[in-house]
């Protein structure tokens, strides 16, 4: 309307000023529109910019509240939502359920393929994770930090209803992943914790529960989920607080080790032990390592207590060779982090320890993971190349795990190699398992390494271990960890722990493969030395739990 009126032709000056005869006509058409098209336009164009402003401000706002990678909601989101679900929640009677899933090793896929393939893993675990709460509308998946996410049931679910919730993401994340050419096996832990429904809650102390069962889940590497229980979760120690208390553990003499048994599969006989740190708080009793190892690991304490550990299962092993001094040497095996691979003097030490404890050549044992060996290939490869010149044994621990390349596996001389329980676990039961580690033990024998399973927990997979070859056995089934003295009473009596049974392959005759000392394997009857107690696994991998 404003331009139309603009266009008119106006002779209104012109006519003022003729009349008065005092200057020319003058035409101010065109002054007469631009007073009136510049406020116009000018209006416009601010309302135009601060539509766009708010537009892009509102991209931003929204922006912050999602992960880039999966986008899901991310922690900024979580911190004002979940106070408000649990008010809500509280005012309606209901209760609001957090599920912590943390992914187990995913630092490994990190190290070995590169964090393009990680990223493309969270990716999948996200796009995999909502669709397990896709039928729920109430539901919220979040990703709180790194390899960590957070499923939150805004309904009132009850125990059993958190529970099937959580059993069915760990049956989803089950299934391998496909990235590019790689197919890629996923595990997780997951804590479960449930409002209390009458009294408010704050939505980090809800958190920090989960968090804590989600730790307990990972200490009993069971594949269960695990409730929250403030009796026994209620003493954790947060992350933060930790790492003075371990300090001071170093100091005091906290820690101390515990060994478990591994055997010769065809004839359940003792050959050597694995030793385990453990940690007693003088206040709070034992703490998982689950719990500690990281903060171990993360502050540097690792390589202190590591060389600790290096010193006292050296010595343990030369007083178990001079009290039974009429059986082979016990070996003994220690683990070893990346971190202690790639300090400077590492080998040093070792060959101190070594000429201060005179142990037999061969009985000393160091394990290496998957990640441990990638992160550095030269050093790894330097520091491997020293510890076999002064006769110590390396074994590649958690294998499978890691995806290292198996052209490394040759060129650093292993002499062992542990398959990962999470195959054991499925052998007789998962085709694929089982052809995993057939092919695996014959790629061992063809190279001259020594297998060993991990995670043994019923005589089905060690008879089925027994059947396809595998030179040694590791797990529950056969021993807990436990202390010195038991080994020596174990060494003393001299019988077999345990024996593999019937494997669940009918009608497959065992392969016969040679043992260590030349043994060849017979399937015999059952003679487990014990079975796991329950909600407690045996597979863990270095420095867990359990074995």
């Amino acid at each position: 309307m404003l331009l139309a009126v603009a266009s008119i032709r106006f002779r209104v000056a012109d006519w003022v000023i003729g009349a008065a005869g005092q200057v020319e006509a003058l035409d101010v058409n065109g002054i007469l529109a631009m007073a009136v098209l510049v406020p116009a336009a000018t209006t416009i164009y601010a309302v135009r910019r601060y539509r766009d402003a708010m537009e892009i401000r509102e991209e931003l706002a929204r922006l912050s509240l999602r992960d880039n990678l999966t986008g899901l909601p991310n922690r900024l989101f979580l911190s004002e939502w979940l106070d408000r679900e649990l008010r809500l929640a509280r005012r309606r009677g209901d209760r609001v359920a957090v599920l912590f899933v943390d992914l187990d090793r995913f630092k490994v896929i990190n190290d070995t393929h590169g964090h393009d393939v990680g990223d493309a893993v969270l990716a999948q675990v996200a796009s995999r994770l909502r669709q397990c709460v896709s039928d729920r509308d109430s539901d919220r998946v979040v990703r709180y930090a790194g390899d960590e996410f957070l499923v939150i049931s805004r309904e009132d679910p009850g125990r059993l209803s958190a529970d099937r919730l959580a059993r069915s993401i760990l049956t989803t994340l089950e299934e391998p992943f496909q990235v590019g050419p790689d197919t890629l096996r996923v595990a997780a832990s997951i804590g479960v914790a449930l409002s209390d429904g009458r009294e408010l809650m704050a939505g980090e102390d809800l958190i920090r529960q989960a968090d804590a069962a989600m730790y307990d889940a990972k200490a009993r590497d069971d594949g269960r989920p695990v409730l929250y229980d403030v009796a026994v979760h209620g003493r954790r120690f947060s992350p933060t607080t930790l790492e003075p208390h371990l300090r001071r553990a170093a100091e005091q003499g906290e820690f101390r080790l515990l060994y478990q048994p591994v055997v010769d599969t065809a004839t359940g006989h003792l050959v050597s032990v694995e030793a385990l740190l453990r940690w007693d708080h003088p206040d709070r009793g034992p703490v998982s390592p689950v719990e500690f190892i990281p903060v171990l690991e993360e502050s540097g304490l690792i390589v202190p207590v590591g060389a600790w550990i290096i010193e006292e299962a050296f010595g343990q092993a030369l007083r178990w060779h001079q009290d039974h001094p009429g059986r082979p040497p016990l070996r003994v095996a220690v683990n070893v982090s990346a971190r202690q691979l790639a300090q400077t003097g590492f080998e040093e030490h070792v060959r101190a320890t070594l000429s201060s404890i005179p142990v037999p050549p061969g009985s000393l044992c160091l394990e290496i993971t998957e990640g441990a060996l990638m992160v550095d290939i030269e050093a790894a490869w330097s520091s491997l190349r020293l510890l076999k010149r002064m006769g110590v044994k390396l074994a590649l621990d958690d294998f499978g795990t890691g995806y290292s390349s198996l052209s490394y596996i040759r060129s650093f001389s292993l002499d062992m190699l542990k398959i990962d329980r999470s195959f054991v676990k499925g052998l007789g039961q998962s085709a694929e398992d089982t052809a995993i580690v057939e092919h695996v033990i014959g790629m061992a024998r063809a190279l001259g390494m020594t297998t060993v399973g991990e995670g043994v927990e019923t005589p089905q997979q060690l008879g089925e271990l027994h059947r396809l070859g595998c030179d040694l056995s590791q797990g529950f089934l056969l021993s807990r960890p436990v202390e010195a003295a038991e080994i020596d009473a174990m060494l003393a009596a001299g019988l077999p722990l345990g024996r593999p049974g019937p494997s669940p392959s009918d009608g497959l005759p065992p392969r016969v493969a040679p043992a260590l000392g030349g043994a060849t394997h017979q399937t015999v009857g059952v003679q487990p030395a014990g079975v796991a107690p329950a909600g407690v696994a045996s597979g863990a991998p270095p420095w867990r739990a359990e074995r």
